[in-house]
């Protein structure tokens, strides 16, 4: 093989815009728990409510994860990367001009289908974007778009003075990075023949039927729910029972999803060392059980609070790599990866919508304890899940 075919095969640049592009949707996760404060003073939101705006991206990733991957495959994946952010890019800059619950609650649904279109149809592009012996460091670093959004809104949030203008530039930047997708990514060299109805249930069908896509989708989805249970009411928590400013609770909130950036590359590290995921997701899932739990049900100092957070984080972001990265493992057969990862981000997005509904409720209902039992429970749940009739991974 050629330098020159080599250089094109692994095509670094595209995997850091489709990066970027997944950077976007994280910001529209991170904006709402650090805009918590502004919308309780300015709409008087209650907890619940927040949880409930929370989990519009995750419900609709629920229903729409694998007819919006299908539909991907029919009008191509960068064209449906570009709609998904221009649907991020308007709604955002939208609300600010109807700041009611009603129109914020509207918006949310069309940032959300934007959402879904955005994470089912990158990883595949990420993908072709690299050769083979590639391809799970690739998908580490499309795993860490979630904590690297999520640190930057965590971090910088706390200097916007209102939710608005917090708002107006998550669009700005959903624009830039739309310019950059169609600057810099280049078409798939070959593009996917769309998939009759049949095709696409006998595919369904295969990849439902097959076992362990069902399974790591569930056991991505106890991850999420965890990670989600946690970092949307993290500056919450710091603020209310430990006191802290908003600055202070963000910078501790963005230096723990920080963390979980390198938990992704480190997945990926471990296991193109020939690491087995069977044996790194249950070790990753006993450390946050012990962390998670440990934050929300005891009243611990602040920096005791932090380290465990940071922890939780760090060492959960090998479950993001190393589930994505199996998709092609796990699939069965080749033509039906795109519905695996479709599968597989259901499972994520059912998660991402349980974690901020069950924690929101809990909490109002039974104080912040309730977190630490929702995030002990499903820590379990998922380690059932990859041990019970151990997963050949």
């Amino acid at each position: 093989m050629s330098a020159t075919t080599q250089e094109k095969e692994n095509n670094w640049l595209a995997v850091t815009i489709l990066v970027l592009s997944g950077v976007v949707c994280a910001l529209q996760i991170g904006k709402l728990p650090i805009a918590t404060p502004f919308l309780q003073a300015e709409l008087g939101v209650s907890r619940g409510t927040i949880g409930n705006l929370g989990a519009v991206f995750a419900t609709l990733g629920i229903f729409a994860g694998i007819p919006i991957s299908t539909m991907a495959l029919r009008l191509g994946l960068r064209y449906s990367i570009t709609m998904g952010l221009t649907a991020i890019g308007i709604s955002s800059l939208l609300a600010p001009w109807f700041p009611s619950l009603e129109a914020i609650y509207a918006l949310r649904i069309i940032e959300g289908f934007g959402f879904v279109f955005v994470t089912v149809s990158a990883p595949s592009l990420v993908q072709a974007s690299v050769q083979l012996s590639y391809r799970n460091a690739a998908m580490s670093f499309w795993g860490a778009f979630m904590p690297i959004g999520m640190t930057v809104i965590m971090i910088s949030g706390p200097f916007f003075h209102n939710w608005q203008s917090l708002w107006v530039v998550n669009g700005l930047i959903a624009f830039a990075v739309i310019a950059l997708v169609r600057l810099y990514v280049p078409r798939p060299a070959t593009r996917p023949q769309a998939l009759s109805f049949q095709q696409t249930m006998a595919l369904l069908k295969s990849v439902i039927t097959a076992g362990t896509p069902l399974r790591m989708a569930l056991t991505f989805g106890c991850y999420t729910l965890m990670y989600f249970a946690m970092f949307n009411f993290l500056p919450l928590l710091l603020i209310e029972r430990l006191g802290l400013s908003h600055h202070e609770a963000g910078i501790i909130s963005g230096l723990a999803t920080g963390a979980n950036i390198f938990g992704n590359l480190g997945a990926g590290y471990f296991l193109s060392k020939g690491y087995r995921r069977v044996v790194l997701i249950p070790l990753t899932f006993l450390i946050m059980i012990i962390m998670g739990g440990s934050a929300f049900l005891f009243e611990l100092p602040v920096i005791v609070v932090a380290l465990a957070c940071i922890i939780f984080a760090g060492i959960g972001g090998m479950i993001p790599a190393s589930v994505l990265s199996s998709a092609p493992i796990i699939t069965p057969s080749p033509m039906a990866i795109p519905i695996t990862i479709g599968l597989l981000m259901q499972g994520s997005n059912l998660g991402q919508g349980l974690g901020p509904l069950l924690t929101g409720w809990g909490t109002e209902l039974f104080d912040w304890s309730a977190a630490g039992v929702i995030l002990s429970l499903i820590g379990l749940l998922g380690l059932g899940l990859v041990l019970f009739r151990r997963l050949n991974l």
